[in-house]
């Protein structure tokens, strides 16, 4: 279910508190190197604009 109201956005807490760091401890060795190769594929002007990919 999702919220969008003010009030229910604002009290709500998170449930379990992580850092990013702690995240990315866990995150595993194959999608760590996907996600390298997607920001350096980025980085050299090879994504597809967020409109674009919604368009489809």
């Amino acid at each position: 279910m999702r919220q969008n109201k003010p009030s229910v956005l604002k009290n709500r807490r998170p449930s379990v508190s992580l850092s990013e760091a702690d995240f990315w401890t866990d995150v595993p060795g194959e999608i760590k190197r996907a996600i390298q190769k997607a920001k350096e594929q980025l980085d050299m002007g090879e994504g597809i604009a967020h409109d674009l990919v919604m368009k489809e």
